[in-house]
This record gives C-alpha cells, sequence and structure tokens, in this order.
C-alpha cells in the first residue's frame, strides 16, 4: 500500500511539472522513489532489530548461566547439608556403657552366742543394775553387824567366817535394852533408805523405770539371771483398771470373810457367771471409766 501511494504521487508530481512516466517504469526505478532518509531510518531499525534480537540472546544466555549457578549453589548446600548432618551425626556422644551391678555384698555371718552376749549387755545397762542407793541396816542384827565390821581392814576371806561366829554369839547375849536401841536405829534406817529410793527412783522418767523393769524380766526368764530386787518399784506409774469381775469382788467385799479362799473363789466366779447383762452392766461401766483414766495417765507420764 506503502508503494502504490509513492507512486501515486510521484506520477502526480510529474504531471505538475508536464512529465509523464509510466507506473511501470516507476516501479522498475522504485530505488529513486525511497528517500535516502527513509533507507537509513530502515537500514538502522534493521540495525537495532538486529542488536536488539542479538542483545535479548545474549541476555537471555546471560541469565540462564545464573540459573546453573543457582543449581551448583542448591547442591552445594546439600552438600553442605550433608557435610552438617555427618558432622553432627559424628558429634552424637557414644552411648555410655551399662554399669555393671555391683555385686551382692556377703552377709557377714554373726556368731549367735556373741550376739546373745551383746544383747545381754545391753539389757544390763538398760535395766539399771547395781545403780540403787546403797541401804542403810533394816534390822537390829544388822545394826549390831555393821558396827562391828565397818572400817575393820583386818577382816578377810579367811578370818571373816569365825569374826561373824563370835558376833552372832555377842549378839544373843546382848540386853533387851540394847536390843531395844538396836531396833530403833533400824527403824530409822528403813525410812531413810524408802526416801533415798524414792528420790532414786524419781530421778528417772517413768518411761525409763518401765524399760528398766522389762530388761529385767528378759534376763531373769531369757538369760537364767537372779536379781534383787527384780522389780524396781515406782509409785508415779498409772495403775491398770480393775476389771468388770474385778469390780465385782470389791463388791461383794466382807461377805467371804471367813472360810477357804480357794473356795470362796470358786463361789464368786459361780455367781459372776450366772448373772445377766445387765446385772454385769454396773460393773462393766466401772472398768469402762477406769480404763480411759489409764489411758490418759499412760500418756501424760510417756507410756
Amino acid at each position: 500500500m506503502l508503494m502504490t501511494t509513492m507512486q501515486s504521487a510521484v506520477a502526480q508530481a510529474l504531471r505538475g511539472c508536464g512529465l509523464t512516466i509510466t507506473s511501470r517504469a516507476i516501479v522498475a526505478r522504485r530505488s529513486f522513489l525511497v528517500a535516502p532518509s527513509y533507507s537509513r531510518a530502515r537500514l538502522a531499525v534493521r540495525g537495532y532489530a538486529t542488536a536488539t534480537a542479538t542483545q535479548k540472546a545474549t541476555t537471555t544466555r546471560a541469565a540462564k548461566k545464573p540459573a546453573a549457578k543457582k543449581t551448583t549453589t542448591t547442591t552445594t548446600r546439600k552438600a553442605a547439608a550433608g557435610t552438617t548432618k555427618k558432622v553432627a551425626a559424628s558429634k552424637k556422644p557414644k552411648a555410655k556403657a551399662k554399669a555393671k551391678a555391683p555385686a551382692p555384698k556377703k552377709k557377714k555371718v554373726v556368731d549367735p552366742e556373741k550376739k546373745k552376749a551383746e544383747l545381754k549387755k545391753e539389757l544390763k545397762k538398760i535395766a539399771l543394775l547395781h545403780k540403787e542407793p546403797k541401804k542403810e541396816a533394816l534390822n537390829s542384827w544388822q545394826v549390831y553387824l555393821f558396827d562391828h565390821i565397818k572400817g575393820d581392814k583386818t577382816l578377810g576371806k579367811e578370818n571373816f567366817g569365825p569374826k561373824l561366829k563370835e558376833l552372832s554369839a555377842a549378839y544373843k547375849d546382848l540386853p533387851a535394852a540394847e536390843l531395844q536401841r538396836l531396833d530403833q536405829r533400824s527403824q530409822q534406817n528403813r525410812i531413810k533408805n524408802a526416801a533415798n529410793y524414792k528420790q532414786w527412783v524419781e530421778s528417772h522418767s517413768v518411761a525409763d523405770i518401765h524399760a528398766a523393769n522389762n530388761a529385767r524380766r528378759r534376763l531373769i526368764y531369757s538369760f537364767g539371771m537372779k536379781l534383787t530386787p527384780s522389780k524396781i518399784v515406782d509409785e508415779r506409774k498409772p495403775k491398770q483398771p480393775a476389771t468388770a469381775f474385778s469390780q465385782y469382788i470389791k463388791s461383794r467385799n466382807g461377805v467371804f470373810a471367813t472360810g477357804n479362799a480357794r473356795d470362796n473363789m470358786k463361789q464368786l466366779s459361780a455367781e459372776w457367771r450366772a448373772l445377766s447383762l445387765s446385772d454385769r452392766k454396773p460393773y462393766s461401766d466401772l472398768y469402762a471409766a477406769e480404763a480411759v483414766k489409764y489411758r490418759r495417765e499412760q500418756e501424760r507420764v510417756g507410756l
């Protein structure tokens, strides 16, 4: 279309000048129809297009290279990650070997006799043996004997027997007034002994005296020891409550004042068995009340 337009324009220009040229001639010489600037522009456009295409191709190729680099980076990262994992895996602490279970300790074989001796020693310590205060003479004969042997350094195993016989004969020949005087002294000694004993007992707790009596009982029955006294008397210890049957016996006190004690007990037992539950209740109530009081007193003294 451009070519046709240009042909028409050329023909009109020639006609204006009074010249005529055929369209075929115009076509044959079409190079003359194109302005030089147009040709140069066209060439420039072609060159620009070629350069642009080349630049695009170059840019495309250049752009593709980073993709390869990216692949390399990814591969490097994967390799690095794999290396890190290997390093991490290699850094894992080795599992500690299970400690061997300690060999069971061999039980020491204790000699039964040695164990028994140790128990006896401990019981004697708890029993407060030979800890009681020394007693003064309890009767007139002891007062007379102690007066004559106390402080006598000449006495020994060899001459003690003859000396004792001599003093015994002399004591029997004492006048009544002297015997009375010795008896009064023995009474005073008994009062003094009781006071000293009470003071010694109360210097220990009720629980300690209770434990001492239990230890003495074991020494007597388990080890065959002969102890004098076999029991420490402690008035502070609560008295056990009387049973319902004992309460009944108290109520019948005086009824069987005479006669054989064994026969009387049989009679009381028969009467108790014949009582109904309602008849026994008063005595059972007395026992229950005393039992409550007894437990309360035991707690108070630490038993």
